[in-house]
């Protein structure tokens, strides 16, 4: 889960192997924080299509880099708690590098599709997935200094899910402790209805 400074957060659920963490979904929305308490109005669940509308209610501890709360849905209610991930080798306050993500990935997308990407210096990118899709966009660093991605991208023809439409979300990359290099991205277009992640490892 990432909290970003603007109050935006982000939340990837899924399987974490001894090799790398595999997506299952998402939960994206804005907040607010105020003495040890978030709450967002505005949460939604990715891990639907089209995403479920819920809201989220958590207290935290700045200091220990702890959270714990509720995500309440038409689905139900989920409680959750989290902290510093024994082990990880990522580091929020480092500022992100186009040089960690550049070059060639093979990933896989939400729906489980193989993707090809592949990603420029600069930071343009293109992608075909298992079944044909196209797509390009550009990825950059947060002007926050903070180890996250700016992602922004636009699909293709059919048969591309969300044909013709743009899309933007965050990536995060960081060190394993194998050496290799794990890949993490989510977008959802401009509605927030749908929304799509893809994860690879290198």
């Amino acid at each position: 889960m990432l909290i970003l400074e603007n109050g935006e957060f982000w939340s990837m659920y899924g399987t974490q192997t001894s090799t790398a963490f595999g997506i299952a979904g998402f939960i994206q929305g804005s907040g607010n924080s105020s003495n040890g308490s978030f709450t967002s109005s505005n949460t939604k669940d990715f891990g639907f299509a089209p995403a479920i509308a819920a809201s989220t209610n958590a207290t935290f501890n700045a200091a220990a880099k702890t959270i714990s709360g509720t995500l309440t849905s038409t689905a139900g209610a989920v409680t959750f708690n989290g902290g510093p991930i024994a082990g990880s080798l990522y580091d929020y306050n480092a500022a992100a590098s186009l040089s960690t993500v550049s070059g060639a990935w093979t990933a896989t997308s939400l729906a489980g599709e193989s993707i090809a990407l592949n990603i420029q210096p600069a930071g343009s990118f293109t992608a075909t997935s298992g079944l044909g899709c196209n797509f390009s966009g550009t990825i950059a660093p947060r002007a926050s200094g903070k180890n996250v991605f700016n992602v922004s991208l636009t699909f293709g023809a059919a048969p591309c899910a969300l044909a013709g439409q743009s899309a933007t979300g965050i990536a995060v990359a960081y060190p394993l402790s194998s050496g290799r290099t794990q890949l993490l991205v989510s977008v959802v277009d401009s509605a927030r209805t749908y929304g799509t992640a893809v994860f690879g490892t290198r």
